[in-house]
């Protein structure tokens, strides 16, 4: 960590929560959230500034009924947060919790007592054991770093000097509920409530809470659920970048490391490919293997990594000393499918159906190049395919309709399945893709004439795999044809 850590911009928010609030780190699966509250800890523990991290193993809630008020989850919450903190804290042997602590609070615990005294006594010991960061020379403590990471780092450390904190930390909120069952996503309301008064009721106590983007994409849409506080949590909000440019900053750092290590004597990547280029499989346009690699990442370091092993052990079977553009074209289908599934099951709780209609895109043919068409042409073909999959949404069965097209395709979109790309001759390519992120709600019946102007195409990652099924379907379905068969006949004499 202390050698590839690029999020400088996602940490210097995360250490520096307004006061009397949280920080909510956003992000895709794989985009690196746990990577920065790994790095603070790693930073603030060094500095000997108290910081915990709680994941829902380590947060027990009860009697939350489905009919239960977000008020009364969010008190539920609030109590079960303290009672963690202290747990975690009397399971380390970082000395910041006293017996004398542990004895007040485990006995207010066993009768029931956890009323204003206990909490007033709770915020002293806060106030107590926090720590203000004196100072840190940057270079010194993490010297592995490049150096712009390191002038980040110390940038983002200078907003905190001198101020007392304690930190906390709670990864994986969205497994403090299940999306498909009633009111639970108000659950994860409860819990950035209780998040939001823990902030406010202890000074000195900063807290950073962390959040898949599906989930805030849903909070925010949800009409049975507490939609109206995302106006009062949006300002709280640090997103992860998820920029391809960000994805092949860190495969760059990666592989100069790993070329630093073997003592090359080439530049990283022709150290490791052979060529400065390669075509995708599928393909006649050469493009570099920085561009290759970082368009079949979803925008997610995790995959940029995977891809990477995948085609080093590939390599290696085979006796070779760099990855070739064969072995590109031997590990990208395989790899590609594997993503597709792994797609299919992190959406499962929300679109039951998505790999369906992921794979359903193996079927269209793009109106303007291969997996690329016009937003007539893919309403068109989601309307189509509704009637074989119809559609699970959040556990609720939607009937066929157009706004059920949009919804599935706003899915489709959020989750980064179809990019949409608008002409910009600013741009090398000639255009920019629009994020999700940046427009949320870009596609809906209301924008209709917006969307039309735009071309939507399936990411990269995804083609190789609807290759495979283009590929099988047109072997095994339909009658040949008198043409058909005598193509053949002729082949063979």
């Amino acid at each position: 960590m202390d050698r590839v850590f690029v999020y400088a911009d996602e940490f210097e928010q995360v250490i520096s929560p307004p006061n009397n609030s949280p920080h909510i780190l956003v992000g895709s699966k794989g985009s690196g959230k746990t990577a920065v509250l790994a790095f603070s800890l790693d930073l603030l523990e060094k500095q000997g500034i108290p910081a915990i991290i709680l994941s829902p193993m380590d947060v027990e809630v009860k009697g939350l009924g489905s009919n239960t008020s977000t008020g009364d989850m969010a008190r539920s919450f609030y109590m079960a947060l303290l009672d963690s903190i202290i747990t975690k804290l009397s399971l380390t042997n970082s000395g910041l919790f006293n017996k004398d602590y542990a004895t007040l609070y485990s006995d207010a615990l066993e009768r029931n007592l956890r009323g204003p005294d206990l909490l007033s006594k709770f915020g002293g010991f806060i106030s107590e054991i926090a720590k203000p960061l004196v100072g840190l020379d940057g270079s010194a403590a993490y010297s592995n770093l490049s150096h712009s990471t390191q002038e980040a780092v110390q940038r983002a450390v200078s907003n905190i000097v001198g101020k007392n904190s304690f930190y906390l930390f709670i990864d994986d909120t969205d497994q403090f509920a299940d999306p498909n069952k009633p009111g639970h996503l108000n659950r994860v309301w409860a819990l950035l409530l209780a998040a939001r008064r823990l902030s406010y009721d202890f000074k000195h106590l900063r807290v950073v809470v962390t959040l898949r983007s599906e989930v805030w994409d849903r909070l925010q849409r949800d009409d049975h659920g507490q939609r109206d506080q995302t106006d009062h949590f949006r300002p709280l909000l640090v997103q992860m970048k998820s920029s391809r440019e960000q994805v092949g900053r860190i495969l760059d750092r990666r592989l100069a490391l790993a070329a630093a290590d073997a003592k090359a004597t080439e530049e990283s990547y022709q150290f490791f490919f052979e060529g400065s280029d390669a075509r995708p499989p599928m393909s006649e346009r050469r493009r570099s293997w920085r561009d290759l690699i970082v368009v079949r990442t979803r925008e997610r370091p995790r995959d940029a990594i995977q891809l990477v092993n995948e085609l080093a052990k590939s390599a290696s079977r085979n006796g070779l000393f760099k990855v070739t553009e064969g072995v590109f074209h031997s590990v990208m289908p395989s790899f590609s499918r594997a993503i597709s599934e792994q797609y299919g099951e992190e959406v499962r709780a929300e679109f039951s159906e998505a790999l369906d209609y992921l794979k359903s895109f193996s079927e269209l043919e793009g109106d303007e190049g291969q997996f690329i068409s016009s937003a007539d042409l893919i309403k068109e073909h989601l309307q189509r395919i509704f009637g074989r999959y119809g559609l699970t949404i959040n556990g609720v069965r939607q009937s066929q309709s157009e706004s059920s097209v949009f919804i599935i395709w706003q899915f489709l979109y959020a989750s980064g399945v179809l990019n949409a790309r608008a002409s910009d001759a600013s741009q090398k390519d000639g255009y920019r893709h629009l994020q999700a992120s940046d427009d949320p709600f870009l596609v809906s019946k209301r924008r209709w004439n917006e969307m039309q102007r735009y071309l939507w195409e399936v990411d990269p990652v995804y083609r190789d795999y609807l290759f495979i099924l283009k590929a099988e379907r047109e072997t095994t379905t339909g009658l040949p044809t008198r043409e058909k068969l005598k193509s053949t006949r002729r082949r063979r004499k």
